[in-house]
């Protein structure tokens, strides 16, 4: 206010402050007003009118009505009389807001006054929109260039928004909230003003609010406001606005023109005006709202039925210039009480089939929802066959009723087919596999002989529904597609399937189930996704399997396929067990579990069974024998388990864990009715399902020797037969724990030497607990001492708490401290064994080794040994990729 101040001490001033719209023009002039009066000065308005009054001079006219300035009641009006008046007056400030609305002859007067303000001491404030004075010309930018000083008000920075809500909304706001508000109001004073007031008419405050509650405020009255400040600007503008917050952000003066039904000319003249005064801003080839705030209170202001009919309009403008299937989209989305037009469904399921390619399926969904019960016909079937591909991945039972509609409409013999294909596999996704076969048999009786690809297509899904359900092979000619044909990767799985029921030809079902899983589904298979990932895990490649499940993990992730993220994870979780990761596990079960309980808890989809398993199995290893319970009792799986072979696992850990706690009754009972439904289903491989080995633990413990040695040879007969390391390593383990005293080393040797390189890290811990007892029972500590160490750190390192206080327990009695144990990886190499490993892995033999250090060839080897199991590898050839990986 230092103009003022000079006023104050005799001198004069003539300051116009410019700023857009909301910049603070008005309380800035208000701010001068008390500034004069504090100052002793005399505060006089020049007052302007909202709109331009007939009257010649008015504003002058209403000054000569104030005190001093009136002249005699018999004298006529004399704008000169009042201009020398007003230069005469002493300790004035004449304030002027909005100069832009003064009539061409105040505007003159004004003129006057500030080329005479050289010989008086009258201070002038006035306000005016930024660059209005040289878009206007004429007389108002003859005025505005005789003023000393031309300052801008420009708008409120971050930092300044942030002391604002502090101060308005009494404490300091909480992150992000001054960042939105910046966001929603450019920084805009006047915007900024009635937001906060808002807040605090709400009891808001800026401390315990967030950036979300500014989207739940009111806009009406906000609307208001800029009806009544911009709606009368000039003939149009109101309906501009309108047009201009339902276009944006493409609204181009063509497309404004043509919803307003106004001349290019009169829209160009009218968003020239708007522009300048701050409310609209260039966006592209259009022009669009200063902030979203103001874009949400234009649309806010109409009522429900009128931004209908807006919406509608501006769809019908934008379809019939060709503009983009997304944008027209938008709008018909927001029209529900309308009649439509005949392309209204074609636009937006084309639109959803966009969006569908570009990776949101639940956005396009929204829009099938709405355009489903305005279609007929074969266009309504294609439409919840459409809402079906999305549900699919997400919810299964949802897309059962949509297929079912589907069907109801459908009349094309090869859509129908595949609408039953998609059908069976929403009913295994819910766990339904009876279901399943019952749709695909229907569609056999409903072909007949009229398509034999159709059939045949159908037959493929029907057996490999009939194998992965327990439920017996398929009636009916194997089908035999071709690479290229849409039931090849059926075929694929299913023959992957068989080898690995059967436990014969691992390496074909690993290569079909590769196969499969780099040819990937489509839309109508998501049941069969994760079956080649779970098959490749169980011969034994759980680095590939886990590659391949960790992609559809991220895949369905990013596109909220949630159905699929509770299988994925559920695989996921076996695999991480499997490689010993158990908190890794735990959590993958966990997140499974959970995401099918907050869905329906009297569900039991394909793949619950393998989290549940995968749960248990990681609360046995941890001790943690009420979490088991807990997790059993929390699916329903305490008692009665779903005939699924998926479920058979359940069987298996529910065993384990009745053996755990002493109750081996209720252990064999499980693990004999997981074997009988195994034996049903003609299922032959240990590597489903170890109930053999499990059982013959526990009729060791009940003294039945020979029941047991005859269970677990059987077992690692079908174990050698499939050849995957893992379960040959559990049954020759088992083996050694059942045989007699002397038989037990060279089992138990030849089980740790299988699974060293398995990928299976709890078992092998296992294996070299069980070798290193066996020792120690012998009275053969040396050798028992080295196996206790390994199987220690490997269960540290897998956060097997049982195994870790079993093993410290062996070791303390055969007189090691704790402390001695291994750790894992390059950092527990001491700094002799990381000098050997370097030169080794750099390809020295352990003679140039041993030169090379200045010791003996026997301490190379004793420190390679040692390498190898703290970097968890077999010998040599693996150390240069484990000494960089780490």
């Amino acid at each position: 206010m230092s103009c003022l101040d000079r006023v104050a001490a005799g001198g004069r001033a003539a300051v116009v402050l410019e700023g857009a719209f909301g910049a603070g023009k008005t309380r800035a002039l208000d701010l001068a007003s008390e500034h004069a009066h504090r100052a002793g000065l005399t505060a006089v308005r020049l007052h302007t009118p909202l709109r331009v009054r007939a009257e010649s001079c008015s504003a002058v006219r209403d000054l000569s009505s104030f005190g001093p300035f009136a002249g005699p009641d018999d004298q006529p009006f004399a704008p000169e009389a009042v201009a020398r008046a007003v230069l005469a007056a002493r300790r004035t400030v004449l304030l002027v807001d909005d100069l832009h609305r003064l009539d061409e002859d105040s505007l003159r007067w004004l003129g006057s006054v500030l080329d005479r303000l050289p010989d008086s001491s009258l201070g002038v404030v006035a306000t005016a929109p930024h660059g209005e004075a040289e878009r206007a010309g004429g007389p108002l930018a003859e005025v505005v260039a005789r003023f000393i000083d031309r300052r801008a008000l420009p708008y409120l920075d971050l930092a300044e928004v942030t002391q604002l809500a502090e101060a308005e909304l009494g404490g300091a706001p909480v992150p992000g909230f001054a960042q939105e508000c910046l966001r929603q109001t450019g920084g805009n004073p006047l915007l900024l003003n009635w937001l906060f007031g808002e807040l605090r008419a709400r009891a808001g405050n800026a401390s315990g609010g967030g950036p979300g509650r500014l989207d739940e405020i009111g806009l009406r009255e906000l609307a208001e406001i800029l009806a009544h400040r911009y709606g009368g600007q000039c003939s149009g503008a109101a309906e501009v606005i309108k047009a201009v917050a339902l276009l944006a952000p493409g609204a181009s003066t063509g497309l404004v023109a043509g919803y307003c039904g106004l001349a290019p000319g009169t829209v160009a003249e009218i968003t020239g005006r708007l522009e300048d005064t701050g409310l609209l801003e260039r966006s592209g080839a259009g022009h669009a709202l200063a902030a979203p705030v103001i874009h949400r209170a234009v649309l806010a202001g109409m009522s429900p039925d009128r931004l209908e009919a807006a919406h509608l309009r501006a769809a019908t403008l934008l379809h019939g210039k060709g503009a983009p299937v997304e944008l027209v989209a938008s709008h018909l989305l927001q029209v529900r009480r309308t009649e439509m037009p005949a392309w209204f469904c074609d636009v937006m399921h084309q639109h959803a089939r966009e969006l569908v390619a570009r990776g949101e399926p639940e956005q396009a969904r929204r829009y099938l929802l709405r355009v489903v019960d305005r279609c007929t016909g074969t266009h309504r079937a294609g439409i919840f066959r459409e809402l079906a591909t999305i549900a699919l991945r997400s919810d299964p039972p949802t897309a059962r009723r949509y297929l079912h509609e589907a069907l109801r409409l459908q009349s094309d013999p090869e859509v129908r087919v595949r609408l039953r294909i998609m059908l069976a596999n929403a009913m295994i996704m819910a766990g339904d596999s009876e279901s399943a076969v019952r749709t695909l048999r229907a569609g056999l009786d409903e072909i007949g002989g009229t398509d034999p690809r159709g059939a045949s297509r159908l037959r493929q899904e029907l057996r490999l529904t009939c194998l992965w359900g327990d439920l017996g092979e398929a009636a009916g000619p194997e089908a035999n597609p071709g690479p290229d044909e849409s039931g090849h990767r059926s075929k694929l799985v299913a023959n992957a399937l068989r080898c690995y029921w059967a436990g014969e030809d691992r390496e074909q079902a690993a290569a079909d189930a590769e196969e499969a899983l780099e040819t990937g589904p489509d839309d109508e298979h998501p049941a069969s996704l994760l079956l080649p990932a779970l098959v490749l895990a169980r011969t034994g490649a759980f680095a590939a399997a886990s590659t391949h499940v960790h992609r559809m993990l991220l895949e369905a992730t990013a596109v909220d396929a949630s159905a699929i993220v509770v299988h994925a994870s559920s695989v996921l979780a076996e695999i991480l067990l499997h490689a010993g990761d158990l908190p890794a596990c735990a959590q993958m079960a966990d997140a499974a579990v959970e995401a099918t309980l907050r869905r329906s808890a009297d569900e039991y989809p394909m793949y619950l069974g393998t989290a549940v398993a995968s749960a248990v199995a990681v609360a046995l290893a941890t001790g943690d024998h009420s979490g088991a319970w807990r997790c059993l009792a929390a699916t329903g799986l305490t008692a009665e388990v779903p005939q699924w072979s998926p479920y058979n696992s359940v069987l298996l850990q529910r065993g384990r864990l009745h053996a755990a706690q002493g109750e081996l009754d209720a252990a064999l009972a499980d693990l004999r009715e997981c074997g009988r439904r195994m034996t049903a289903a003609n299922v032959h491989n240990p590597a489903a399902g170890a109930w053999r080995s499990e059982s013959a633990l526990v009729h060791a413990r009940m003294g039945h020797h020979d029941r047991a040695m005859s269970l677990v040879r059987v077992e690692l007969d079908q174990a050698r037969g499939w050849g995957a390391p893992a379960p040959i390593g559990q049954a020759l383990r088992v083996m050694g724990l059942v045989s007699r005293d002397e038989a037990r080393p060279a089992h138990l040797t030849e089980a740790v030497a299988v699974l060293r390189d398995s990928g299976v890290r709890l078992s092998y811990a296992q294996a070299l607990f069980d070798l290193g007892v066996t020792y120690r029972k012998l009275h053969r500590p040396n050798e028992a001492r080295p196996r206790l160490r390994s199987a220690l750190a490997h269960a540290r390192h897998c956060g097997a708490q049982v195994l870790v206080r079993r093993a410290s327990e062996q070791l303390a009695a055969c007189r090691v401290r704790p402390q001695r144990t291994t750790a894992l990886g390059v950092e527990a190499l001491t700094p002799a064994e990381r000098r050997v490993a370097v030169l080794a892995a750099e390809g020295r033999t352990n003679r140039q080794i041993a030169a090379d250090l200045y010791v003996t060839r026997r301490t190379v080897e004793l420190h390679l040994s040692r390498v190898y199991q703290k970097l968890l590898i077999s010998g040599r050839p693996a150390l240069g990729s484990a000494m960089s990986s780490s």
